[in-house]
This record gives C-alpha cells, sequence and structure tokens, in this order.
C-alpha cells in the first residue's frame, strides 16, 4: 500500500537551509536524508516515491516528516538521547584512574 501524498509547509527560509545541507560535503549522511525527505515531501513526492529513492522505510519517512513538523530544522540537525546502559564508574572513581595513570609509571 502506498503511502499518500503529504506535502510539508516549509518554514520561511528552511527551503535554502535544507539545500545548503544536501548539497555540503561535510554534513553528515544522516542530516543529508533527513533534509532530502523534508525537501521531498515540499515538492509534492508521494511517500512511496521518497522510500523508493532513498533507500528508507516508510516509518523513517514519518518519523522525520512528523519532527520536522513539530520541531522544524532544528529537530532534524539533532538526534535525541537513547537509552543504554548506566555508566558502572563513578565521577570520583574516573578521576582516580585518570590521576592514577598521569602520575605513575606501570612496573616493568
Amino acid at each position: 500500500m502506498p503511502l499518500p501524498i503529504r506535502v510539508v509547509a516549509l518554514r520561511r527560509g528552511d527551503r535554502s537551509r535544507l539545500e545548503r545541507l544536501t548539497r555540503s560535503r561535510t554534513t553528515p549522511h544522516r542530516i543529508v536524508e533527513r533534509a532530502q525527505i523534508v525537501l521531498a515531501s515540499a515538492d509534492g513526492e508521494p511517500g512511496s516515491a521518497i522510500c523508493q529513492q532513498l533507500g528508507v522505510s516508510r516509518p523513517t519517512v514519518t518519523c522525520w516528516l512528523d519532527r520536522y513538523d513539530a520541531e522544524g530544522l532544528s529537530g532534524l540537525l539533532s538526534d535525541r538521547p537513547r537509552s543504554g546502559r548506566p555508566k558502572q564508574i563513578t565521577p570520583g572513581d574516573e578521576a582516580a584512574i585518570v590521576e592514577r595513570t598521569l602520575h605513575t609509571t606501570p612496573p616493568l
């Protein structure tokens, strides 16, 4: 089932910024991909065509269009924190390890 056409209304000045991001050689690929998704939608491309052109899934297209609608360009440029294993070492222990590493020599 194809994704319907979802045209995102770009905010003032965002088109030029998004196009600049897609042309830049130093922009990370994930940011370029997000910008391309939003630009394609703004140009009236159907969601399924965006998926095919960029090689991404439907949820990916939907996620980034929703994020742009909610947060604008800044939502595309930053990743949200992810869950992960909490640190097992306290900041004090970490500082002690760094101190020992810098000021002692290991036995030969």
